[in-house]
């Protein structure tokens, strides 16, 4: 069996750890993220002296909660002068927690930017990687790969110990919504927003690749989507993106970052507006999420999709984010910013 084909043990490749390293946010910021997204428990001592439980289940009910929380949108590349996301880290504190009553959000370079340094405050032993994403419509298609333009987290959450997690709360809608073992052995999956989604990992080469034995490894995020929980033995597994295990860093996600906002080949978002806000259903177990995709609205629920509203000029759809996503901004240099844009709407 070749070295990309063979299971994995949950680790990374060679077995390394992942250093503890120093937040680039303070103790009361590490604090205030906690409350702004709903950490049920006060815990302002555990932080300071550096006590906080760095688990698995906690490291799960972070990311699900910071989800939920912020949204994933990208309207300042439109509804901005600049037509920039600043993900810096200061920035990115500035537009989550101290203008938090405008409820605005970012992609994924905002969004896994921030719970990188928010985990690492916490004493997570965390680092970020890339990946490419899958254009293709269907899982019947062949994939169809971005440039490297979405970022993922690695945690080892288990002290001594080179676990691995991949988590991700920055890709939108129907992206995994829970910790995933960095495994792709058969029985490795999680459920997604609900019981008829589940995700997995395998392992595989870029298919472009011209190198007989590549040195890199490549794996998969794939997404199963199904009726039923009964109908799972026979529905496809679609890629969503693939990603390595090498190390970025925060001049890597800026760079990365621009280049989405100004290259008209580096992502649909140069062309359109796009939010995504997730929310819990019921008892808090299962999610389902409200998406913008230029001028549909639609509402999301395990396998049910409900048309909720298209809107037909920019008034239209700005008035439909503040009033289903309940986002703040100014409408005036809204619509004059987007004026003339690929993605803009009638005026």
């Amino acid at each position: 069996m070749s070295p990309l084909s063979s299971p994995t043990d949950g680790t990374l490749a060679g077995g390394s750890f992942i250093k503890r390293t120093t937040s680039v946010y303070s103790k009361d910021q590490v604090v205030h993220w906690l409350k702004r997204i709903g950490f049920p428990r006060t815990i302002e001592a555990e932080i300071r002296e550096e006590r906080f439980p760095t688990t698995l289940e906690n490291l799960e009910l972070l990311s699900r909660l910071h989800l939920v929380t912020f949204p994933f949108e990208n309207l300042d590349m439109h509804y901005s002068p600049n037509h920039i996301m600043d993900v810096s880290p200061e920035g990115l504190y500035e537009r989550f927690i101290v203008d938090h009553k405008k409820r605005r959000g970012s992609y994924c370079y905002g969004k896994s930017g921030l719970l990188l340094e928010m985990l690492r405050g916490l004493g997570y032993r965390v680092y970020a990687g890339q990946g490419r994403v899958n254009g293709a419509a269907s899982a019947d298609e062949p994939p169809r790969y971005t440039p490297l333009v979405h970022m993922v987290l690695f945690v080892q959450p288990l002290p001594e110990k080179n676990t691995t997690y991949l988590v991700d709360v920055g890709f939108g809608g129907g992206g995994p919504v829970r910790p995933l073992l960095l495994s792709d052995a058969e029985d490795n999956f999680v459920m997604g927003g609900t019981s008829t989604e589940r995700h997995r990992l395998r392992r595989g080469e870029h298919p472009n690749s011209t190198l007989e034995k590549p040195s890199v490894h490549y794996w998969r995020m794939e997404v199963q989507h199904t009726q039923s929980q009964a109908s799972q033995a026979k529905a496809p597994w679609k890629v969503l993106y693939t990603f390595l295990e090498t190390e970025f860093f925060q001049l890597d996600f800026e760079s990365a970052s621009y280049f989405v906002s100004t290259h008209p080949n580096g992502s649909p978002f140069l062309r359109e507006i796009i939010c995504v806000k997730y929310h819990f259903v019921d008892d808090g177990e299962e999610l389902g999420y409200l998406t913008l995709y230029r001028d549909q609205l639609k509402q999301h629920t395990g396998a049910v999709t409900q048309e909720v509203k298209k809107v037909t000029t920019e008034k239209d759809r700005i008035k439909a984010i503040k009033a289903l996503f309940e986002m703040e901004f100014d409408e005036a240099v809204a619509i004059a910013s987007i004026k003339g844009r690929q993605a803009a709407l009638a005026q």
